[in-house]
């Protein structure tokens, strides 16, 4: 999918793990490319922005960047549309060779099948190749001692995700779990957890935004996940 025009959108764009995707991805898109940014942050939106441009103007391939500000656990789906009619700009969506949707926000919101798969230009169509990547965490398969709502939200987006895979055979999914990474989320866990999280969170190895995402993109390329919906971890053992 990579050096071709392609559609992306990233969600929770404005900062960590998101904007290191948002920005590796895109230098990697072919010419004529147009990616969306989602998050709450206009200002974090806008400094991804500017960061993939500076990045997409060295090259041959520059892309077409719009940022839209929305929190996703209140809009309404044809918001969410609206967003997708305005990045795609004036291109159809058989001009695009692949489309591209990352979900890192810390919620879907309304974001579901009947909604935005259904709906959107880029559903009609076998032509356009389709793929989707949900950001999902260990929390989704372990407890957490105080994490109840954090666990039970991952551990549903995740099974979302395996049922979009089941029923949008021409869209390939995966829940791809980053490990634990350098974020500010991560230094919120290291100051509002409970004393055993902390503590076991100190004896783990922290990753980098730059190391988890270069992952994704290896796996990415490289298919190497058994099926649409499976579940890779950072740390899976896989050629």
């Amino acid at each position: 999918m990579w050096g071709k025009k392609s559609f992306l959108v990233v969600t929770g764009a404005s900062r960590g793990i998101g904007r290191e995707i948002a920005i590796k991805f895109s230098s990697k898109l072919g010419a004529g490319s147009k990616v969306v940014l989602i998050a709450r942050s206009t200002s974090g939106l806008h400094a991804t922005r500017n960061l993939i441009l500076a990045v997409t103007n060295k090259t041959a391939n520059p892309v077409g960047v719009t940022v839209a500000s929305v929190d996703l656990s209140n809009s309404a789906g044809i918001e969410f549309n609206d967003i997708m009619e305005e990045g795609c700009d004036l291109d159809s969506p058989e001009t695009f060779d692949s489309a591209i949707m990352v979900h890192n926000a810390g919620t879907l919101g309304t974001v579901h099948k009947k909604r935005d798969l259904r709906r959107n230009k880029f559903h009609k169509g076998p032509e356009v190749k389709k793929t989707l990547v949900n950001i999902t965490s260990l929390a989704a398969l372990k407890p957490f001692p105080g994490w109840s709502m954090y666990c039970s939200a991952r551990a549903a987006r995740e099974a979302l995700f395996r049922n979009l895979a089941a029923e949008e055979r021409d869209v390939m999914v995966l829940n791809y779990s980053p490990g634990p990474v350098e974020t500010e989320m991560m230094t919120q866990v290291l100051e509002q957890s409970l004393p055993e999280i902390k503590s076991a969170m100190k004896e783990t190895t922290i990753l980098t935004v730059d190391q988890t995402v270069s992952r994704l993109i290896s796996i990415l390329d490289k298919g190497i996940f058994s099926k649409s919906g499976a579940r890779v971890d950072y740390f899976d053992d896989i050629v």
